[in-house]
């Protein structure tokens, strides 16, 4: 298989670049119950590290794993290697979750550009069952919704394909329960693919917990993250803050909802509209306006400049990360 990031150049994505930045943002409320400078981040860098850049530089972290499979491309990858503090382990995701040592806190992003399956669940378990209190574990998912093969024209038939198809992936014993092949029809696989995630977080828990009532070293979870934005295809990025029972006065000074937080099934949708510098400029001269953006305010730009309400609604609710691009000559 070809390696990703032949295909596909993660430093420039408009959608996830804002995701990082946001995300960054929400890390930061960590430090209301923990230091940042006790946390580690582990994620998957590709040879352009654009997460590992972003939370170094803006949160400080400096102790970072970052885990590859493409081995053969170990010269690119520690060429690439932005900081001197960036691990680079080549080994499959499960492998390395298996070697580490779980004794700090961690920030983990588990950004994989495929789609949900029985290994990212697993992996999904282990950060469950081993990752300390105060760490905060997050998934991405690609939430493209499967399409049935040209032969097969009947619906019923086709929802009965999705249906079958999504088993394969997940298994029988966490398909949501009443799951049709019709709940897998285009946005709508996203939302199932939350169904699984997050029953694989709370099943895992009740595992690791072992016998029930809840005692200090009890570990809780509190799901933080839930974008969804697309570069091309639907992604889905849930997170949850692990955290014991006996330091569940830290994760509630964090403060982590309102805002960019998410803790159910509706998401923060992440979507960057394409805008020319000019047009960047002029909206940002009339931010912030508080969402969703005035009838007078979307009036006005929209008579100066011609874009439609529906990009401005967009923008507004990312502009604070939208990132911006230009050629430089170095």
């Amino acid at each position: 298989m070809m390696a990703s990031f032949r295909e596909i150049n993660y430093a420039v994505r408009p959608a996830k670049s804002a995701e990082r930045k946001i995300m960054a943002e929400g890390y930061r409320r960590l430090e209301q119950g923990w230091p940042l400078s006790s946390y580690r981040y582990i994620g998957m860098g590709s040879i352009y590290f654009s997460d590992f850049l972003v939370f170094h530089q803006a949160l400080g972290i400096d102790r970072m794993v970052s885990i590859e499979r493409e081995i053969e491309h170990r010269k690119r990858f520690e060429f690439n290697r932005p900081y001197a503090c960036v691990d680079i382990i080549f080994d499959e995701v499960s492998n390395v979750l298996d070697s580490i040592e779980w004794d700090s806190r961690c920030l983990v992003w588990l950004d994989y550009d495929g789609k949900l399956e029985l290994s990212v669940i697993a992996d999904l378990r282990q950060l469950v069952q081993n990752a300390s209190s105060g760490s905060l574990i997050s998934i991405s998912v690609n939430v493209e919704a499967d399409r049935p093969p040209s032969n097969i024209i009947n619906v019923k038939e086709q929802d009965e394909w999705r249906l079958n198809e999504f088993e394969q992936k997940v298994g029988e014993n966490l398909l949501p329960v009443g799951l049709s092949g019709a709940d897998l029809r285009g946005k709508l696989y996203g939302k199932q693919c939350w169904e699984v995630l997050n029953s694989t977080v709370i099943d895992q828990l009740v595992k690791r917990n072992g016998r029930p009532g809840e005692r200090p070293d009890s570990i809780l979870s509190k799901q933080v993250f839930h974008f969804r934005y697309s570069d091309g295809v639907p992604m889905l990025t849930v997170g949850w803050l692990l955290y014991s029972s006996a330091d569940s006065p830290k994760a509630e000074q964090c403060n982590m909802t309102g805002g960019i937080f998410r803790s159910d099934s509706t998401p923060f949708s992440i979507e960057a509209p394409k805008l020319t510098p000019k047009e960047i400029r002029h909206l940002n001269a009339h931010l912030p306006s508080g969402l969703p953006v005035s009838r007078a305010t979307i009036k006005k730009i929209t008579l100066d400049t011609g874009i439609s309400e529906a990009d401005i609604q967009k923008f507004a609710a990312v502009y604070r990360h939208y990132p911006q691009y230009c050629e430089v000559a170095l």
